[in-house]
């Protein structure tokens, strides 16, 4: 057969004849056009690859030839009409059990049947409407089960007595303030256990990075995603120190485990060690005149400071030398004592660290340097037990204590024990404000042992966080 190509000489052996009918191509009159035979071997294709006809085919397609009708196309086209013809008379039986809508004939003007759907129609869409606000209606039901489910701050945040319950803060307002405040930062927390990990020991130098300032070796935002926001981790924090909750029942309040929830406690406590701190808590003498209360007016107007010592307990520890400097006289228990400075309004102003038991209230404010932050001519008053006299007048700062006996034979006068009196009557501001830190009812048990890492830090954002409360004094 014939087939059109390029124009190439070819090496004339004889020559070549197209093999179709009524064909008069030739290799000798047409030397554009090439050549092929039939291959002997059936499985190989005219082009040298792949079969390409059928086992014995042959050219049977010529124009002189009557047309054979394609029986299969016939078939495929009986068998589509087939099925539009049942689907025309299963509609008619469908249709036809429908009962018919009887209308007026004052429709005659309209589309009557259109006219006569119309009600119907209306009647589908109201119910429609009135299952799409059932629908609304039970989803926010739902969302407001589910946020009652949740302990966390946005349940509460509608009730200014709930917030003052579970936090200390006066209201949801005042506990928004500080959250929006420490939001940017906290959202950058380096968590204990990230760091836990990746360090070879831990101690008091290096437990937390953000403390020490060694973030510098730990990329922020780093360690196990919590499943908690800031602001839920803060709240958490503050039913840990204020309620006293126990881990495990923070862990099932909010849906997270207890190893969480202790990553958490170290964590915040911290992180808000550091912020609270960074807080001007020092009242100078003219902001302490400006806020002072009508009980230090008149003879107490010179105060500037009011100290003095309280103590925790702590469990009996196993070291022989650790009871020792743990143990308290006057508490007969393993005592953990600090030192606490108020101005006269009862804010708090200064807190030292904690220290053993053992160690006298000389001492202890020697090691808590209050001294270097008094300027004369202050005036400071404590209890009888400070005998601090010669360190403070080196500071030029003087000391207003209640009198003191001599011995126990001796008798105050008329004059001292009014002195004594008048003094316990403000000097028992003190008291109450070391009452409202205690009242943090995290130090109402024996503190374990294995809080010793974090209760220095829980015992100083608790003393601040005093001054985000209720005020005790006004001016």
């Amino acid at each position: 057969m014939a087939e059109g190509g390029p124009e190439q000489k070819r090496k004339k052996s004889g020559h070549k004849c197209c093999s179709a009918a009524q064909c008069k191509n030739r290799s000798d009159n047409r030397d554009d056009v090439t050549f092929h035979q039939f291959p002997a071997n059936d499985e190989t294709s005219l082009t040298g690859h792949r079969r390409d006809l059928k086992k014995g085919s042959i050219p049977s397609i010529f124009k002189w030839k009557k047309e054979v009708p394609d029986h299969r196309g016939v078939r495929l086209e009986e068998r589509t009409k087939r099925i539009e013809t049942n689907k025309k008379e299963n509609f008619i039986k469908i249709t036809s059990q429908v009962e018919p809508i009887q209308y007026s004939s004052q429709h005659s003007g309209l589309n009557s049947v259109e006219d006569a759907y119309i009600p119907q129609l209306q009647n589908e869409i109201k119910e429609l409407e009135e299952q799409i606000t059932a629908l609304k209606l039970e989803i926010f039901k739902s969302k407001e089960r589910e946020r009652m489910s949740k302990f966390d701050l946005e349940r509460f945040s509608g009730s200014d007595e709930d917030i003052n319950f579970y936090t200390g803060f006066a209201d949801s307002q005042t506990l928004l303030k500080l959250g929006n405040y420490i939001n940017s930062d906290a959202s950058k927390l380096i968590y204990y256990s990230y760091v836990r990990d990746r360090t070879d020991s831990i101690s008091s130098v290096d437990t937390f990075p953000y403390l020490n300032k060694m973030s510098k070796k730990f990329d922020s935002h780093v360690g196990a995603k919590h499943s908690l926001n800031p602001v839920d981790e803060f709240w958490l924090f503050l039913y840990r120190i204020l309620l006293g909750l126990f881990k495990r029942d923070l862990a099932h309040r909010f849906n997270i485990s207890v190893s969480s929830v202790s990553d958490i406690i170290i964590t915040w406590s911290n992180f808000l060690y550091v912020v609270l701190r960074s807080f001007p808590c020092w009242s100078t003498r003219q902001k302490i005149k400006e806020h002072l209360p009508e009980a230090f007016k008149g003879r107490f107007e010179s105060i500037t400071y009011i100290i003095d010592c309280t103590e925790i307990k702590v469990e009996k520890p196993l070291c022989l030398e650790a009871q020792s400097e743990l143990y308290s006289e006057y508490k007969s228990h393993n005592t953990y004592k600090e030192l606490v400075g108020i101005s006269p309004n009862a804010w708090v102003t200064f807190v030292s660290q904690l220290y053993g038991g053992s160690i006298s209230d000389r001492e202890l404010v020697e090691k808590s340097h209050l001294i270097d932050l008094l300027e004369p001519p202050d005036l400071i008053m404590a209890d009888r037990g400070f005998d601090i006299q010669d360190l403070l007048a080196h500071k030029r700062v003087k000391l207003y204590i209640p009198p003191k006996r001599q011995s126990t034979q001796d008798q105050f006068s008329k004059e001292e024990c009014f002195e004594t009196m008048s003094i316990a009557n403000v000097r028992i501001h003190v008291e109450r404000a070391i009452r409202r830190v205690k009242g943090w009812h995290i130090f109402d048990q024996v503190l374990p042992l294995a809080m010793n890492g974090v209760v220095n830090q829980i015992w100083t954002v608790c003393s601040l966080l005093v001054n985000w409360q209720k005020t005790a004094l006004t001016g």
